[in-house]
């Protein structure tokens, strides 16, 4: 009787046994899979693929040591081969396995942003930075989305509902000032494509420097102002020059010199932004400078 005992607990000790080693060898397999996946460049086999993705991750365990849905990752596959329905498909059935970390949502904001689909992905990136706003790559997402609008008010928000959790994790502090950044400059980098050539009657008249915004907005120098008088002088902080236009060129003399040009610069005009876009051939990114009418605008005295 003992032994028969012992026999039966031998077996499902033996049994347990194996069971426990088939677990364990599609765990390691998977977390080779997983590494392959994550890290590409220090990575001898990398998963570049969904068939690759097959190849090398089984079905166990289904999610990563971080929690994120392994279905996922080859979702984010199939979209960039342009299987979107499949992929679609997958993230829906990864989002059941983990519903509360957001991944599948940042795969499609992530997806959408990269098609320019901007609404989408803000869209995406929002349900997902709901669902888990510890994570810092949904909260990355998200700001990115936020940047490409010039959308700076939401990108304080986002900020503002986390910073008080994660007080001490200074990236978020530093992904927050690096889309804030990038949002100012978008907002204001704005394409002329309107340029056209204005007549040497239309120049006359005092401007002040500008910065337009993508909402109509406008940011004024105040104290940054050009004139062109009727007259044939310029005058650029109380100096006064004589010009002259040639084509889409501006002449600039001294007036005890008029045969000697001392400077040569560009104007254009936006007719949709009501424009004037003087291009000094100043070295750097801001070469161009934009100005309107200080008669069109409501300035104080």
């Amino acid at each position: 009787m003992i032994k028969k005992q012992f026999n039966f607990y031998s077996l499902i000790l033996l049994i347990g046994s194996i069971f426990s080693c088939i677990i364990l060898y599609f765990t390691l397999q998977t977390f080779i899979g997983f590494f392959n996946l994550r890290f590409k460049n220090k990575s001898s086999n990398p998963i570049t693929s969904s068939v690759e993705f097959d190849q090398q991750i089984n079905r166990f365990p289904p999610i990563s040591p971080a929690s994120i849905p392994l279905k996922a990752y080859k979702a984010g596959f199939l979209l960039s081969e342009g299987k979107y329905n499949e992929g679609v498909k997958i993230l829906k059935e990864a989002s059941h396995v983990n519903p509360y970390i957001g991944f599948s949502e940042y795969i499609l904001g992530n997806y959408y942003y990269s098609k320019g689909n901007i609404d989408s992905s803000l869209y995406y990136s929002k349900k997902a930075f709901d669902l888990w706003p510890k994570s810092i790559d949904n909260f990355t997402m998200l700001n990115k989305a936020y940047a490409h609008e010039g959308d700076t008010l939401s990108i304080i928000k986002s900020y503002m509902e986390i910073k008080d959790f994660f007080i001490s994790r200074d990236e978020y502090y530093q992904n927050f000032i690096k889309y804030y950044s990038l949002a100012k400059f978008s907002y204001y980098d704005i394409d002329y494509n309107d340029q056209r050539d204005i007549s040497k009657d239309d120049l006359i008249g005092e401007w002040v420097e500008v910065y337009n915004r993508k909402d109509g907005g406008v940011r004024v120098k105040i104290n940054r102002r050009i004139e062109f008088l009727a007259n044939g002088f310029f005058k650029s902080k109380n100096n006064f020059y004589l010009f002259d236009k040639i084509d889409s060129n501006i002449l600039l003399r001294f007036q005890n010199n008029p045969d000697k040009v001392i400077s040569t610069f560009t104007a254009k005009y936006s007719d949709e932004w009501q424009t004037l876009i003087l291009n000094f051939n100043e070295s750097g990114e801001e070469k161009d400078q934009f100005f309107k009418k200080v008669s069109d605008l409501n300035l104080p005295n």
